[in-house]
């Protein structure tokens, strides 16, 4: 299990891409994911079994060429805001990490690919479908831009800073539950 990129800290040097004409917000943070996995399995004669998960590899990134903000915008307040857009990622696929951990270790076998295939999917799909309702994209907003208004809501801002916090404080606390103490509903 190796999950790599998911502990940076933004400055406002991880901005390099141009403002858009019409741009709706005053900063950008574009991230991505990749999730790698690899198996095992028993070949008697023709016949594959027993599969196996042997490898779980999550890179977190930041896309810095599409990451942009204003300059007449840039503040502490907007950069602990953005910070949120990649934390929620980064702390998305470490939950994903620690779900797919125990599928790893107990070395579960499974009679054929497509079974091991959708045992993976079951814990990949949900946190895949998190993060795609809480950051927002180029045409809509997330739930994260929605409750705090980018950033201008500050007692929901201080709510998602908290929940943030605790799940960076605390990798066995899932980043969800961290929310739901704080009283966000993330639907």
């Amino acid at each position: 299990m190796t999950i790599t990129g998911h502990t940076l800290t933004l400055t406002w040097q991880d901005y390099s891409g141009g403002v858009p004409a019409h741009a709706r917000m005053d900063a950008y943070t574009a991230t991505s994911y990749d999730v790698q996995t690899d198996y095992s399995m028993m070949t008697r004669g023709r016949h594959q079994s027993d599969f196996r998960l042997t490898t779980v590899s999550i890179q977190v990134r930041l896309d810095r060429a599409r990451m942009w903000s204003r300059a007449s915008a840039q503040s502490a307040q907007l950069l602990k805001h953005e910070q949120g857009h990649y934390d929620i990622t980064a702390l998305v696929m470490r939950d994903l990490d620690s779900d797919l951990t125990p599928l790893l270790q107990a070395g579960r076998t499974f009679a054929t690919q497509r079974d091991l295939t959708q045992a993976i999917n079951s814990l990949k799909q949900p946190a895949v479908s998190l993060v795609n309702r809480l950051q927002s994209t180029a045409i809509a907003d997330g739930v994260y831009d929605q409750q705090t208004r980018h950033s201008k809501d500050a007692v929901a801002q201080g709510k998602w800073d908290a929940a943030l916090a605790s799940a960076r404080a605390n990798p066995a606390a899932k980043l969800v539950d961290c929310l739901r103490n704080q009283g966000i509903v993330v639907r």
